[in-house]
């Protein structure tokens, strides 16, 4: 050896040994076991499990019930109106009216609400009702209510429609027509002829409205009667109950002539109107069967007075001098005069020169025959086809033919009546129905 210090260097062995994946941590997370997992889906689990068990033992809930408990409703129509709240949805509701089982309305209108509703017109007094819901898991809910209905009475209004006050009719056959104006339905209406009832007919005229003042339905009713009356005064009366029990009476007196030469006054059985003065002569005068026809509504004055009535068809009216008068309801219906044919009228045509127009053949034939001008005034249009036929318009009247192979019928079309029943549908209270067929 030599002197001195000597080195010795080892290199240290190394081994490489790979780095096992381990996951890293992110800040403000966690990280679950399996086990965890576990749990998690149990607890759901027993939440579904819980959710569902609740809702299978919920029953349905009642409430906003109508109408109120111990309420006092007014006569007339009532409905009755529940909601129901439900997640089992609704399997049947059954509703009793003072224990009468009826026939409710059931109405899904959202989700988990229902309605349950009624509609009944009541009698007056008091009214238990009970409504049972069951769900479809078989849940049921009960509530029990009571309320009074009927209100106050209010009596029938009546007012005497036909024969015209103060006329003296025919004698023969001859009707009364009575107009009501109830609170509720008519339970039954009687007209009796001295004391004697007859088989009364009662018809709705107008639909159930509201009346202001009492806040109740408002009907509308004609009752007529029909009878066979000798000479002298004969009382008539009627009674008018509706369903409440709610009574109105009246009687007057109706006078028979003791023929008809003095009579004021005529009846039509088939239309239940009148004819009376001064109409009346007007109409026996001027050949009325053919030209004028039946009435089909009653006289009413206009609203500047003016009195007038509509038959099938004509209407008679009285001018400012007080002379019975037919009125242009051709003109009326039809418009102005159209204008006059270019062409020039054949062989045995009548022209006039206030319209420019003419008539001809089976038209004009049936014009001279049955009063001419003062009938139906001056032709307003040239002859034209119809379906049937043909037709052609004068100032009061409407004139048709039907060709049935080589025969033709002639008649005068019924504007009468047709320009009644217009106005009457636009709801004039003053103007009756018209039964005419």
């Amino acid at each position: 050896m030599t002197g001195g210090n000597t080195r010795i260097r080892r290199d240290s062995a190394r081994i490489e040994r790979p780095v096992s994946a381990r996951p890293v941590p992110v800040s403000g997370s966690r990280t679950f076991a399996p086990a965890s997992w576990a749990l998690v889906i149990i607890a759901l689990l027993l939440i579904g499990v819980l959710t569902y068990y609740l809702t299978l033992t919920t029953r349905p809930e009642i409430s906003s019930i109508s109408p109120p408990p111990n309420s006092s409703q007014a006569p007339g129509l009532v409905s009755v109106e529940v909601m129901v709240n439900s997640q089992r949805g609704i399997d049947s509701a059954t509703l009793t009216v003072d224990e009468e089982t009826v026939s409710p309305s059931i109405e899904q209108i959202e989700d988990s609400t229902w309605r349950v509703a009624y509609e009944e017109v009541f009698e007056r007094g008091d009214r238990e009702l009970s409504l049972q819901v069951i769900d479809e898991s078989g849940r049921a809910a009960e509530h029990t209510w009571n309320f009074a209905s009927g209100g106050d009475l209010i009596q029938p209004r009546l007012s005497l429609s036909a024969p015209p006050s103060d006329v003296r009719v025919e004698p023969g056959p001859n009707g009364v027509v009575v107009r009501a104006t109830t609170f509720a339905d008519i339970d039954e209406a009687t007209i009796t002829f001295d004391g004697e009832p007859t088989n009364s007919q009662i018809t709705q005229i107008e639909a159930a409205t509201e009346y202001a003042d009492e806040g109740v339905p408002v009907y509308e009713w004609e009752i007529r009667a029909e009878t066979r009356l000798e000479s002298g005064d004969t009382e008539v009366g009627i009674e008018v109950i509706d369903e409440f029990g709610a009574v109105a009476e009246r009687t007057w007196t109706m006078a028979v002539a003791v023929g008809s030469n003095t009579a004021s006054a005529r009846y039509f059985s088939q239309t239940h109107h009148y004819i009376a003065e001064p109409f009346l002569s007007f109409w026996d005068e001027n050949d009325g069967e053919t030209t004028i026809g039946p009435p089909v509504g009653p006289a009413f004055a206009e609203e500047n007075g003016a009195q007038q009535q509509y038959f099938r068809y004509a209407r008679l009216e009285l001018n400012d001098e007080g002379d019975v008068q037919r009125g242009l309801i051709g003109r009326e219906i039809f418009g102005d005069p159209e204008n006059p044919p270019d062409r020039s009228p054949g062989s045995g045509a009548r022209e006039f020169d206030a319209t420019g127009h003419y008539i001809i053949g089976t038209i004009q034939d049936f014009w001279d025959d049955n009063g001419g001008l003062n009938t139906f005034g001056y032709p307003i249009s040239q002859e034209f086809e119809t379906d049937s036929g043909y037709a052609q318009y004068f100032e009061r009247a409407l004139i048709e033919v039907i060709v049935l192979g080589s025969y033709e019928l002639v008649e005068i079309a019924p504007l009468g009546r047709q320009m009644y029943e217009s106005l009457r549908h636009e709801g004039d209270p003053a103007r009756q129905s018209a039964d005419d067929s």
